[in-house]
C-alpha cells in the first residue's frame, strides 16, 4: 500500500519556541520535544482541538496516567518538559500502538474501517472531508471550486481532514454501507452532528506544546480513563452509547470513514472517500473537560421529564467575543452553577491550584474557544467559530479583585452598549422614525462593543501578574476613561445619521393609544449621559471632557467688548490690564453694532474697534475675514440689540442661550408653545445667515423681560453653525439647557444653572 505512519512521518505543524520557524514532524517527535515548540499550526481553527483530543492528549493521558491530586500536576508542570523516564514511556507507547496509527493500514488504518464499501461500489470526493470545500448542499459562499472538481488531498492533509471529521462533521443524512443493520435504502438518516459540534471548545493554551498538554490534562480521572479508538478494531456497524472514559470520549469515531488513496505523479494524494454513521453519543457527560456549562432550567410542568443532568454545555454565541463570556468562563466560586453557569473542569482546576498557591498567577495563560455554526437542519457549515484571549490567573479565584475586576468591564461594556441602544431609540423616537428591531438589524450598541474590543484584550493581558492595588486601580480608571470615550465616539455617529430637524421631538402614542409628550434632542442625551455616568462613575470628568465643545479658538488681542461687569454685576469702570475707561456701553456703540446686522463683518469700518481677534494677513490679502471674526460681529450685532435702553448688563457669563430661552418661554410674558415654535425653527436652521436672522428675533423678546445671556457662549455657537459637525455639537448643548427640566424641584421649573441642578456640566460648559 502506500507506507504512512502518524508516528514518524510528518504532519504536524508546529511553530518553534524560540525561532517562530514552522516545521512538520510526527507524533513522536512533537511529543518527545514539546517543550521546544511553541504553538500547533492548523488550517482551520477547530483542527487544533480535533488534532489534541483525537492524537496528542490521548497519548499523553494514556502512556503517563492523570496525574492524581494538584501536587503531582504542579511537579509535572515546573518540569516544563518530559523527563527522561516520561520520554522512554511516551516512544515505548508509541512503538506498542505504532501499527494502528498507519494510515493507509490495510487491516486497521487510523481512524478508519478497513474494506469498508457500499452495496454499489460508490464514493465520494474528498472534499466531503473538508469544511470548507463545496460538496453537496455545503456551498460556501464565492467558493472558488464545485463539487465535480476534484480535491486531492496529501496524506498530511487527510489525517488532519480526518480527525476533524470525526469531531465536527455535519448531521442529516449519510452514507450507508455493507455491514450495517441500520443503514435503509443504502443510507442512515438522523445522524447529529460530531461531538465538538454540539459544544462551546474552551482550551487553556500555554507558552509551549508541553504546557498546553498539561493544562489540558484533568486531575484526577484515573478512575475513569476508559480506552482510546486505536486499542479495538471497529467496523461498519455503529451503536449509541455513553462514553466508557475519558479517552473514549476524546477519540470517540462520530463516523466510519474510508479514505480511498491513489498514486500520482506527486506521490499518493486521497482523492475519494466513504463516510459513513459512526457512534453516537447517548449523552455529554458533565465530566466533558473542554466546555463551559449552563444551568437546566426545572421542568414547571407536571408528567414531563427533567433533564437527566443539572447542566448542559454552553455553544458559543456567534458574533460575540470570547470576552463578553467571561462570566461563565470564571463561574468558579464552587461546585453549583454560578449565575446559572458553571466554568470548564480545566479553568476551575486552573483556579483551585492558584489558590492553594500552587500555580504562578503571573504565567501567561491565554484561553481559546472554538465553534461551529451549522445550518438548515445542522447539514452545511455556515460559519466557523474562533476566538482567544489573554486571561489573568487571578481572575480564577473568585476572591480577588481581578476577578471581580474583570466581570465588572465586561458587565460596563455591555450597558454602554444597551445606553447607546437606547440613545438610538429616542433619537428615533424623536425625528419620528420607527425603532431599530433588535433581532433584525445591527443595533449601534454593537458598534461600541466592537470598539471596546482591543481594549479589553489589552487589560486582560496588563492584569496578567498584575495584582497591586495601585495598579488595579489605575487600571480600572484607564478602562473607564478608554471606554467612555469610545462610547461617545459612538454616541456622536448615532446622532450624526439623524436629521439636523430633531430638536423639539414628536408626539409618540403608546401601545394602549395613550400619546406621549414629546422627547427631544435635550431630554434625549440627558437620559444618555445619566446611564454613562451611572456605568461608569469615575470617568464623569472624561465623559464632559468628550462631550464638550473643542474648537480652536484664536487668541484675542483684548477684552470683549460685553465683558465690562466686575464680580458683584456692575459696571466694571477701568479695564485693569489697560486701564482703558469702561462702564456701561454708550449708546452710540450700541446703535453702531445693531447697524452692524445688515453688513459682514468688516464692511462697517466703524466697528473694526470692537473686533478682539487678530487679523489672519493671509485671509486679508485675499479680501477674507475668519470665521471668528464672523461670529464676533454677529454676536456684537446681536448685544447691541439686547443692550439697547438697558441700565444692567445683558451680558451674564454662564447663562446659556438654551438657559435664557427656557426662562423666556416660562416667563409668562409670551405663549409657551409660541416661544418653542420660534426656538425649534432657530435651532434647527442649518445656515448661520438664517441663524442669526432668527436669534434676532429671540433676543429681542429676552430684551422685552430683561433677561441676559452669555455672549462668549453665544458667539462660539454661532461660529460652531458655519460646520455640521460642530452645528450638531452646538445643537445638542442648546437642546439640553432649553428641554431639560429641574427634577428636584418638581413640576415645570426650570434648572438653573447656577444652583448645578437638573441640568448637566456639559450643559453649562462655554
Amino acid at each position: 500500500m502506500y507506507p504512512f505512519n502518524l508516528v514518524d512521518d510528518p504532519w504536524l505543524r508546529l511553530r518553534r519556541a524560540e525561532t517562530g520557524e514552522i516545521t512538520e514532524m510526527g507524533i513522536a517527535d512533537a511529543l518527545l520535544n514539546a517543550d521546544s515548540y511553541g504553538e500547533l499550526v492548523v488550517d482551520l481553527p477547530t483542527q487544533f482541538p480535533a488534532i489534541m483530543r483525537q492524537v496528542l492528549l490521548p497519548i499523553v493521558l494514556d502512556a503517563l496516567g492523570s496525574p492524581a491530586d494538584l501536587s503531582q500536576w504542579v511537579r509535572r508542570f515546573s518540569k516544563g518538559r518530559f523527563d527522561e523516564q516520561e520520554q522512554d514511556a511516551l516512544g515505548a507507547y508509541l512503538e506498542t500502538h505504532r501499527q494502528r496509527f498507519d494510515l493507509f493500514d490495510s487491516a486497521a488504518p487510523f481512524g478508519q474501517v478497513a474494506g469498508m464499501r457500499t452495496s454499489k461500489g460508490e464514493t465520494k470526493g474528498s472534499a466531503l472531508l473538508v469544511a470548507t470545500a463545496a460538496t453537496g448542499n455545503n456551498v460556501p459562499l464565492f467558493a472558488s471550486r464545485t463539487e465535480g472538481d476534484p480535491l486531492p488531498l496529501t496524506p498530511t492533509e487527510a489525517v488532519r481532514w480526518l480527525v476533524h471529521a470525526h469531531c465536527w462533521d455535519t448531521a442529516a443524512i449519510k452514507t450507508g454501507v455493507v455491514g450495517d443493520p441500520k443503514a435503509k435504502g443504502g443510507k442512515t438518516t438522523g445522524n447529529p452532528t460530531g461531538p465538538l459540534g454540539q459544544l462551546g471548545v474552551v482550551m487553556p493554551i500555554g507558552r509551549t506544546l508541553y504546557d498546553t498538554l498539561l493544562l489540558n490534562l484533568p486531575i484526577g480521572v484515573g478512575g475513569w480513563l476508559g480506552t482510546p479508538q486505536w486499542t479495538r478494531m471497529s467496523g461498519p456497524e455503529w451503536e449509541m452509547r455513553a462514553a466508557n472514559g475519558l479517552l473514549d470520549l476524546w477519540t470517540w469515531q462520530s463516523r466510519r470513514i474510508r479514505l480511498v488513496p491513489e498514486e500520482t505523479d506527486e506521490g499518493p494524494r486521497v482523492t475519494r472517500v466513504i463516510v459513513a454513521a459512526g457512534d453516537r453519543l447517548s449523552y455529554v457527560p458533565d465530566r466533558e473537560p473542554h466546555t463551559a456549562w449552563r444551568a437546566n432550567k426545572p421542568t414547571a410542568k407536571p408528567g414531563k421529564k427533567t433533564a437527566s443532568s443539572p447542566v448542559r454545555p454552553l455553544r458559543h454565541t456567534p458574533g460575540k467575543a470570547i470576552w463578553r463570556g467571561l462570566h461563565a468562563l470564571l463561574a468558579v466560586s464552587g461546585n453549583e452553577p454560578v449565575e446559572g453557569f458553571q466554568t470548564s473542569v480545566l479553568l476551575a482546576q486552573l483556579g483551585g491550584l492558584a489558590a492553594e498557591g500552587l500555580f504562578d498567577e503571573s504565567y501567561p495563560l491565554r484561553v481559546e474557544t472554538f465553534g461551529m455554526l451549522y445550518g438548515n437542519q445542522s447539514a452545511v457549515v455556515e460559519d466557523v467559530l474562533h476566538d482567544r484571549t489573554p486571561l489573568p490567573v487571578a481572575a480564577l479565584r473568585a476572591d480577588t479583585e481581578v476577578h471581580e475586576f474583570v466581570l465588572d468591564a465586561v458587565d460596563q461594556a455591555e450597558q454602554l452598549a444597551q445606553a447607546v441602544n437606547r440613545l438610538s431609540d429616542d433619537l428615533r423616537r424623536a425625528a419620528g422614525l420607527d425603532l431599530i428591531p433588535w433581532d433584525k438589524a445591527q443595533r449601534p450598541g454593537e458598534r461600541v462593543l466592537h470598539a471596546l474590543d482591543p481594549s479589553v484584550r489589552r487589560l486582560l493581558h496588563g492584569l496578567q501578574g498584575n495584582t497591586d492595588t495601585d495598579v488595579m486601580c489605575r487600571a480600572r480608571n484607564a478602562w473607564e476613561s478608554t471606554a467612555v470615550r469610545a462610547t461617545m465616539r459612538v454616541a456622536d455617529s448615532v446622532y450624526a445619521a439623524v436629521s439636523e430637524s430633531v430638536f423639539a421631538g414628536r408626539e409618540n402614542k403608546t401601545d394602549n393609544g395613550t400619546t406621549m409628550p414629546p422627547f427631544g434632542l435635550g431630554r434625549a442625551f440627558l437620559a444618555f449621559y445619566s446611564r454613562v455616568d451611572s456605568t461608569l462613575p469615575s470617568a464623569q470628568q472624561e465623559r464632559r471632557k468628550a462631550t464638550s465643545s473643542t474648537i480652536s479658538r484664536r487668541p484675542s488681542m483684548k477684552r470683549r467688548y460685553w465683558d465690562r461687569l466686575n464680580d458683584d454685576g456692575g459696571w466694571l469702570p477701568v479695564d485693569p490690564t489697560t486701564n482703558k475707561l469702561l462702564g456701561a456701553p454708550p449708546g452710540e456703540d450700541l446703535a453702531l453694532m445693531r447697524a452692524g446686522l445688515a453688513v459682514r463683518a468688516c464692511e462697517l469700518w466703524e466697528m473694526c474697534r470692537f473686533y478682539t481677534f487678530k487679523v489672519n494677513d493671509e485671509e486679508a490679502r485675499r479680501g477674507q475675514v475668519s470665521r471668528e471674526q464672523e461670529a464676533e460681529h454677529a454676536a456684537l450685532g446681536l448685544y447691541g440689540l439686547h443692550q439697547q435702553s438697558k441700565r444692567t448688563s445683558m451680558h451674564r457669563a454662564g447663562v446659556g442661550l438654551g438657559v435664557a430661552l427656557r426662562r423666556l418661554r416660562d416667563h409668562g410674558k409670551f405663549s409657551a408653545d409660541a416661544v418653542n415654535v420660534k426656538v425649534t425653527a432657530a435651532a434647527t436652521t442649518t445656515d448661520p445667515d438664517a441663524l442669526l436672522l432668527r436669534l434676532r428675533g429671540l433676543v429681542d423678546l429676552l430684551r422685552t423681560i430683561d433677561q441676559p445671556l452669555d455672549y462668549d457662549r453665544l458667539m462660539w455657537l454661532i461660529y460652531d453653525w458655519h460646520r455640521e459637525d460642530r452645528r450638531r455639537l452646538a445643537r445638542r448643548r442648546w437642546a439640553l439647557e432649553y428641554q431639560v427640566w429641574n427634577q428636584q424641584r418638581g413640576g415645570d421649573a426650570p434648572a438653573d444653572p447656577e444652583t448645578d441642578a437638573a441640568v448637566p456640566a456639559e450643559a453649562k460648559a462655554s
